[in-house]
């Protein structure tokens, strides 16, 4: 959990959730092997279909008041990136694609300049 290829670091955001996962059993069930492309599909999904989750974490920098919507986020992505895992995993060689690309990234270093 929470390697970062080099030049690529995770936003604080992403570190948050996948922690959040992983102590709330979200990981439990997962092999070892399975966990970067979890990772992966868990950060794809939060930047294509959880922006507002994101967002209001970014603005109230703690769980508290979100844990229910990341509860329902991470059972989604779960069921939905699971099916992808052993793909994503030779596709992308293990590389997470770069901070540039990521909107949860832009966005917070976008909230951070303001």
């Amino acid at each position: 959990m929470l390697k970062q290829p080099q030049f690529q670091p995770l936003t604080w955001q992403q570190q948050a959730v996948v922690l959040f996962a992983g102590t709330q059993g979200y990981l439990d069930d997962v092999q070892v092997t399975d966990i970067r492309a979890f990772e992966d599909g868990l950060y794809k999904y939060l930047d294509n279909a959880q922006t507002a989750l994101i967002d209001d974490l970014t603005k109230e920098k703690k769980l508290d008041n979100l844990r229910d919507r990341l509860h329902a986020a991470l059972k989604d992505t779960r069921t939905t990136s699971r099916q992808n895992w052993p793909r994503q995993r030779h596709k992308s060689s293990g590389q997470r694609s770069g901070v540039s690309k990521s909107p949860i990234a832009a966005r917070t270093l976008d909230n951070e300049g303001s």
